[in-house]
């Protein structure tokens, strides 16, 4: 009996050509991968994990035609339990989505959900789909199912796509039906500052000026830093209503929110100055100076007020097209 199994192939360990496998693509050895688990499924042709990652492995290669193959020969196999059904449909949907054939992709995802309705990979994977095929609803959809299933909060990402839908109304010049969507996204994600833009951009276009401002000081406020872009349209239009007064109250406000806001402060310090009360603003920045340990800007907006005070036009151009160089 020995000596017969001298002259006979050795059996090879599948777990252990497996494993093998698996460290040689944690090398980035690829090939080698490929190759054993070809080694593998030329013997074990039952192994359904190794033909699964195979596949999976020519995906990740850009190499989608071949791994769709390999996966389409699973589908046909008899007695599959549900988890490796779902693993199989799982890969399939993967070689769809890489190939972009995104209703192929719906397809397997729905039947790894009729196996288990929780399936959070599936879910998040479609939708990726809706996204990309611009089906917000159906991605709201998809996104309260999540939130529901992981207990974590999805308000965010659903009022991204409810932001789609306003765009898109938007772009059909369907401003009231975009403004609809942008409150309702407010409403879903209170942190959600830049639909206040948005809706003010619309009523700016609308020529409704006071709506606009209400919805740009909101968002001024809500934004902090992020929205200095919009502190001089603001400004313009109190001063075209006769609002002067608010001016300087809206930038006190923002200072208040982030006493570090230095375009806040530079606003207010351009109002302080053309009503003269340098000593006012000089005292304002000495106290940031003090609390931000000399910046730069702020040195250089000392030195603005003091030329400003002695008349120095020249100077003072110099050092406003040194803000807007630091500005961007």
């Amino acid at each position: 009996m020995n000596l017969l199994n001298r002259f006979l192939p050795k059996k090879k360990d599948s777990t252990k050509l497996y494993i093998e496998a698996l460290e040689a693509l944690l090398e980035g050895d690829v090939e080698d991968a490929i190759l054993k688990l070809k080694d593998l499924v030329q013997y074990d042709t039952n192994n359904i994990r190794a033909y699964l990652r195979l596949g999976d492995i020519f995906r990740e290669n850009q190499k989608a035609e071949q791994a769709l193959k390999i996966h389409q020969s699973l589908i046909l196999r008899k007695r599959l339990s549900k988890a490796l059904q779902s693993e199989i449909y799982m890969s399939l949907a993967k070689d769809y989505f890489e190939l972009k054939k995104f209703e192929k992709v719906q397809f397997y995802l729905l039947e790894i959900l009729k196996i288990d309705k929780k399936n959070l990979n599936a879910l998040n994977l479609i939708l990726d789909v809706y996204i990309l095929q611009k089906k917000w609803d159906e991605g709201i959809k998809v996104l309260k199912k999540i939130e529901k299933i992981n207990g974590l909060s999805t308000s965010k990402e659903q009022s991204d796509l409810i932001i789609n839908k306003a765009k898109e109304s938007e772009e059909k010049k369907l401003f009231n039906d975009a403004i609809k969507f942008y409150e309702k996204s407010i409403s879903i994600d209170s942190s959600n500052f830049l639909s206040h833009l948005k809706i003010g951009n619309i009523h700016e276009k609308n020529k409704n000026l006071n709506n606009a401002l209400d919805e740009w000081v909101i968002y001024a406020k809500k934004s902090s830093k992020d929205g200095k872009e919009i502190y001089g349209k603001i400004e313009k239009i109190l001063f075209e209503l006769g609002r002067f007064g608010e001016i300087e109250e809206f930038y006190n406000n923002l200072l208040k929110i982030d006493s570090e806001n230095f375009y806040a402060l530079l606003g207010l310090s351009n109002i302080l100055i053309s009503k003269g009360e340098f000593d006012k603003c000089l005292s304002l920045i000495d106290d940031l100076v003090y609390e931000k340990n000399n910046s730069i800007y702020l040195e250089l907006l000392k030195i603005k007020v003091h030329l400003k005070k002695k008349k120095e036009d020249k100077l003072l151009l110099i050092i406003d097209n040194l803000f807007t160089i630091l500005k961007n």
